[in-house]
């Protein structure tokens, strides 16, 4: 009878430390699972919805556009002209054409001086526009080969003005004088200038025969220089004593030119 108690006893006390042998193996594992779930986490985040997907990505898309107009903004206030020159123009466009296509997105155009050929007085396609403020040429341009005009995209820049009375460059050493010569350069030469306004600057000193304009082949843009022949050698003489004086605001500069060799048959 004793041993049958005692038996039950140890049998009782097995019982208890395998229960709690198993109660620790069971805290043991889902302490586990618990760390491998926090692993699982932070290895892999959670993943957006498409609605919070979408949303980063209009922001980024509105930081891109805010940026873009922030640099347009910027280039629009630092212009300091109301002068643009435009190239690569269609021969049909004239003032009001030009009006039409461009100023809802620049604004009012004052004024289109069209650049032509010295010679033959063929439109080159290219012309300074004018605008009525520095924002509307900065505005312009930003249409640099982006807008189009009568079916061309056209080039647009910052219109330069050459400096006025103030700006007296040192003289350069004239060249030898060839023989014969009828024919004198003219350099530094206000954009302005033409034909009439040459001839009137020598007609104290002699008669000119011919002018002749140096443009850009390509935009067709007048360079600042030109040729001017006399009737004789005699007369170039006399005109060179004009080098460095003041031509429409601005000290011409005068050197000979050797005339063209003759070709041989």
């Amino acid at each position: 009878m004793g041993k049958t108690k005692e038996g039950k006893k140890e049998k009782k006390v097995v019982e208890e430390v395998e229960m709690e042998v198993e109660e620790k193996k069971s805290k043991k594992d889902k302490k586990k699972k618990v760390e491998e779930s926090d692993e699982e986490e932070e290895e892999a985040p959670k993943k957006k919805s498409k609605k919070e997907e979408e949303s980063e990505e209009e922001e980024e898309d509105t930081l891109v556009i805010k940026t873009k107009d922030t640099k347009m903004a910027a280039q629009v206030a630092a212009c300091e002209t109301t002068k643009v020159f435009m190239s690569n123009l269609s021969f049909q466009v004239d003032e009001d054409s030009l009006k039409a296509a461009i100023e809802s997105k620049t604004g009012k155009i004052v004024s289109c001086k069209w650049m032509e050929d010295k010679e033959t007085g063929k439109f080159r396609g290219s012309g300074i526009i004018e605008f009525d403020s520095t924002e509307a040429a900065g505005k312009a341009v930003l249409l640099n080969e982006v807008e189009e005009v009568l079916g061309r995209a056209i080039r647009v820049r910052l219109w330069e003005e050459k400096a006025g009375g103030n700006d007296k460059k040192p003289q350069r050493e004239m060249s030898a004088r060839p023989d014969n010569c009828t024919t004198i350069f003219c350099g530094n030469l206000d954009y302005n200038i033409d034909d009439d306004k040459m001839v009137a600057f020598f007609k104290d000193l002699a008669e000119v025969k011919q002018v002749r304009w140096l443009t850009d082949k390509v935009s067709g843009e007048f360079r600042g220089c030109g040729f001017v022949e006399f009737y004789d050698a005699e007369s170039v003489d006399k005109v060179i004593v004009k080098n460095g004086s003041d031509l429409c605001g601005r000290s011409i500069r005068i050197d000979y030119s050797a005339p063209k060799p003759r070709r041989e048959y």
